[in-house]
This record gives C-alpha cells, sequence and structure tokens, in this order.
C-alpha cells in the first residue's frame, strides 16, 4: 500500500505548556491544577463553575470587610476631629485674657469640684465661723506687692511705701470674698462696725453686693442644678437605691411641690488652693497698711 498521501502525525511534545480550559472571571488567573495536567483538564464544568463562584464569594468578602473597617476608621476619625474642633473653636471664640501674673507664672489650674454644704460657713456666730471666714479670705487677704516690670503691664497703683520699686494690688477672688463677708456682718453692725454710721454700713454692703453680682454674672456658671427631695430615695444593704414609700404615694405634682433646688453638682472651677499659694509668694506685710473697703 502507498503510504505516501496518508496524513502525516507528529506526537506533540508534553513539555510544552498546555492551556487551562477554565478561566477565573474574578481577575483572569486560571483554574485548574497549576501544571496544567490531565487531571485538571479532565474537570467537568459544573465542578469548576462551582469552584469559581465560591473563590469569588470569598474574595468578595474579605474586600466587604477590609471596606467596612476602611469605613469605620474614617468615620471614627471625622468623629474624633469634629469633637476636638468644636472643642477648640469653643476656646477660640474667647478674647484673648487681659493680663495676669498669675497666669503668666502657671499657676492656673482647672479642676472639677462638686460642691457640698460646709456646716462652719452655715452658722450665725461663733469662733469657729470666724475661724473659718478669716482663713478664706487669703494671706494678708489677698493683697500682694509686684515690681515696676509687672506693675507696667496692670493699671496704675500706689507703691509700697516701705519697699520702693514694689507696687500693691488685690486679686480679685479674694476681695469678692471679702465683700461676702461683709454682707454678712452687715447683719450684725453693732457687733462688728460700732464706729460706723448707718449710711457707712449702708455704703460699703451696697458696694459689695454690686460687686458680687458682676462678679457672679462674668463667671457664669453653666453646672446644671436639679431639683429633689433626699427623703424619695434610700439605699439597701447592698447599696442599691430605692424608692421610698413616700415618693411612690405623691402624684407629680406633690413630688413637685416637695422637691427643693439642689446644688451639689460637679463644678468647673480654678484651683483657689494654687492661686492662694501664689498670693503667698508675694503678699504685703498684714500689719503694712491699712485700706479702704471699697
Amino acid at each position: 500500500m502507498n503510504h505516501s498521501n496518508q496524513p502525516r502525525y507528529q506526537r506533540i511534545d508534553s513539555s510544552l505548556p498546555k492551556l487551562s480550559k477554565y478561566e477565573n472571571s474574578c481577575d483572569g488567573d486560571e483554574l485548574g491544577t497549576e501544571d496544567g495536567t490531565e487531571d485538571g483538564e479532565l474537570l467537568h464544568d459544573g465542578a469548576s463553575s462551582r469552584h469559581s463562584r465560591q473563590f469569588c464569594a470569598g474574595k468578595a468578602s474579605k474586600i466587604l470587610a477590609l471596606a467596612n473597617l476602611c469605613l469605620t476608621i474614617a468615620l471614627l476619625g471625622t468623629w474624633i476631629t469634629t469633637a476636638f474642633w468644636l472643642r477648640s473653636n469653643e476656646l477660640t471664640r474667647a478674647p484673648k485674657p487681659p493680663y495676669s501674673p498669675v497666669r503668666e507664672d502657671g499657676f492656673i489650674e482647672y479642676v472639677n469640684k462638686r460642691f457640698k454644704p460646709q456646716r462652719e460657713f452655715q452658722q450665725e456666730e461663733g469662733e469657729e465661723l470666724e475661724a473659718a471666714w478669716n482663713t478664706s479670705l487669703g494671706p494678708s487677704d489677698g493683697i500682694v506687692r509686684l515690681p515696676k516690670e509687672i506693675s507696667d503691664k496692670l493699671s496704675r497703683t500706689i507703691e509700697v511705701y516701705y519697699e520702693p520699686g514694689q507696687y500693691i494690688y488685690g486679686i480679685s477672688v479674694f476681695h469678692q470674698l471679702h465683700c461676702l463677708n461683709i454682707i454678712r456682718k452687715s447683719f450684725y453692725p453693732q457687733k462688728f462696725f460700732p464706729e460706723k454710721t448707718d449710711g457707712q454700713v449702708k455704703f460699703h454692703k451696697n458696694h459689695c453686693i454690686d460687686f458680687i453680682r458682676q462678679s457672679i454674672m462674668c463667671s457664669a456658671d453653666i453646672s446644671m442644678a436639679y431639683w429633689w427631695n433626699k427623703n424619695y430615695t434610700y439605699k439597701d444593704e447592698d447599696g442599691v437605691e430605692h424608692f421610698t414609700q413616700e415618693y411612690l404615694d405623691k402624684t407629680p405634682k406633690e413630688r413637685s411641690y416637695g422637691s427643693f433646688l439642689m446644688w451639689d453638682v460637679e463644678h468647673q472651677c480654678r484651683n483657689l488652693g494654687l492661686i492662694t499659694d501664689w498670693v503667698a509668694k508675694h503678699q504685703l506685710r498684714d500689719d503694712a497698711y491699712i485700706f479702704s473697703s471699697n
């Protein structure tokens, strides 16, 4: 038989790379075995399709999780930035405060303090009351001496006669306390101001009332007072708070009439102890001057 016209076949070298039958639709990577062997080629279409879908789903889940994480971080960052901006904006809205050497020397510190009744101040008369007031008025009633380079930055004042180059000033908070003490004493003029006329006592008292009024309005404390009656609750042996029967028996209107304004809440305060320390460093001799009370 003549084989010259028969088609010739040539064996394909198995070492040549083979193309995978299926491609990953997620990113174009090939499916099947990495070496392109017949086992990979013989995977039927259904199995390969499931494999592709599972691969895509897993990859999509990871991408979504990463996107959610990034979004959460971005939102958190935005919240922190906004809160900081609002706080900064609140502070920057305030004008530059007047010059004070107390601030310049670093003796200003803010503390949160809960007001509580101080029984020694809630008396009519007595040595304990007078001692408490004398202590609260500060060293030398808050009157200090300052050198000329500091005085030049402040309002004009008199020079200390026994110490040239030093000038007399007073810290306002202690003058405010002094004024409040004067108002207290004005209820007992015969005891505290026996040598003053009624007109002098009234003038001093009215001056002090106006000064304290403006001081209170200046500080404009925004802490929130509330109305309550401490008889409305009690704590059991475990410290758990419960309403009393008195509270439960009252109508809302009766509870309202039976409540009182409560001021034992936190306030933001300057640390008066630090300011007192500063006054002690610069105080005037207590016996050096007798000042006008105004």
